[in-house]
């Protein structure tokens, strides 16, 4: 859908391209060409014949994808599963790659270790042991019209509502010959650690992610802990730099609890890492006005002249744990590694007096900036 710098979206378990249907028409709209795929295993005639669900031929899809379509590069959006797969494709060949937002799902190898330090997260994550139960865990899953998809969605973002439908076409996809297994061997081939193949996946995670990355997750999310992931999500495994959006009163469906935020957000980080952004552009992808914020801006350039002035060049200016002053300057919303200088998205909210929109900055133990966003409505513009 739309024309221009490509955006490859996948999503994971339980799950259907379907479930970015609010993502697809906003990049669109924004100038870029949105492409939402379906996992392999999802649907009969992606089912390998091989039965391989190995992390490195999961990353090679991603790929063959973007090679199908023509696209020496691209955006990358993945969710869940096409999160993690995500990393691993950003590992593999990063040359292919723009940018990548993972959402709700943070980098497997250290969410390997909260996992191992964080009984709330093991009981959260009881479901991959029961899906090593071959045949049990099938039965399971499909009985009563497979109540165990829907638990699971509304166990992931606890009070929230699918769309009307959105459940039913869950049903039907998995219900479909061979999706059901094929889907369930994502998690039981993902525990195999002693294969080459196994090895070939963990080398790809065990690399830093060589391209900028935002990482976005909701507050309430009942799959993976908002702490969880934000201990996961460490500055020294992201190169290029990395962003961490929280978005208060969501769970594991962030995007689709609410759509607009975060397309928002997505949109003006998607912009930020273009090579050929402006200024221009950018407040032209998320409709703001010429005139910007010229006071803010004029504080910003005193400040920055004022830091040139003591600083030697090139340096800047920060303490130990805390960011630096161009990363964030007046507390606007603008989320960046302080040891990544090539990678800076520049974010604001704006909201009118009855919004209660609230953009929080905290500074993580591991160096990473988290915005929190609330589940109220508002309009976020860019702050220039």
């Amino acid at each position: 859908m739309g024309e221009g710098p490509a955006v490859l979206l996948l999503h994971g378990f339980p799950d259907t391209p379907h479930t970015f249907g609010h993502q697809l028409p906003a990049l669109a709209a924004a100038g870029y060409r949105a492409v939402a795929v379906t996992s392999r295993g999802h649907e009969p005639s992606s089912i390998p014949a091989e039965g391989s669900y190995r992390l490195r031929d999961l990353a090679q899809d991603v790929l063959d994808w973007l090679q199908a379509l023509g696209e020496p590069r691209a955006h990358f959006i993945g969710h869940d599963w096409g999160a993690t797969i995500g990393f691993a494709a950003m590992a593999l060949q990063p040359a292919a790659f723009r940018s990548f937002t993972a959402i709700a799902v943070p980098t497997p190898r250290r969410f390997g270790e909260e996992l191992r330090a964080d009984t709330a997260q093991l009981q959260r994550s009881g479901y991959i042991l029961f899906f090593q139960q071959e045949g049990v865990a099938e039965r399971a899953v499909a009985a009563d019209d497979w109540a165990y998809l829907e638990r699971l969605w509304r166990e992931g973002s606890p009070g929230w509502e699918p769309g009307p439908g959105a459940l039913a076409a869950l049903r039907r996809q998995f219900a479909r010959p061979g999706v059901l297994p094929a889907t369930l061997s994502y998690y039981r081939q993902a525990l195999d650690t002693a294969t080459p193949a196994a090895q070939a996946g963990a080398a790809l995670l065990a690399v830093p992610t060589p391209v900028p990355t935002l990482g976005i997750h909701g507050a309430r999310d009942g799959c993976i802990g908002a702490d969880v992931f934000e201990r996961s999500m460490r500055a020294a495994d992201f190169a290029a730099g990395l962003a961490l959006l929280r978005v208060e009163g969501t769970g594991h469906f962030v995007y689709q609890e609410q759509p607009d935020a975060v397309n928002e957000r997505v949109i003006a980080f998607l912009v930020r890492t273009r090579g050929e952004a402006s200024r221009r552009d950018l407040r032209r992808a998320l409709g703001t006005g010429s005139r910007g914020q010229p006071a803010t801006r004029r504080r910003h350039r005193r400040a920055d002249q004022r830091d040139r002035r003591t600083r030697p060049e090139g340096r800047r200016r920060s303490t130990p744990g805390s960011p630096s002053r161009w990363s964030f300057p007046l507390g606007a919303a603008r989320c960046i590694d302080r040891e990544a200088p090539n990678f800076a998205p520049v974010l604001r909210s704006s909201s009118s007096s009855n919004s209660l929109v609230r953009s929080d900055l905290a500074t993580s133990r591991h160096g990473v900036a988290v915005m929190a966003l609330s589940s109220a409505q508002s309009r976020f513009r860019l702050g220039l």
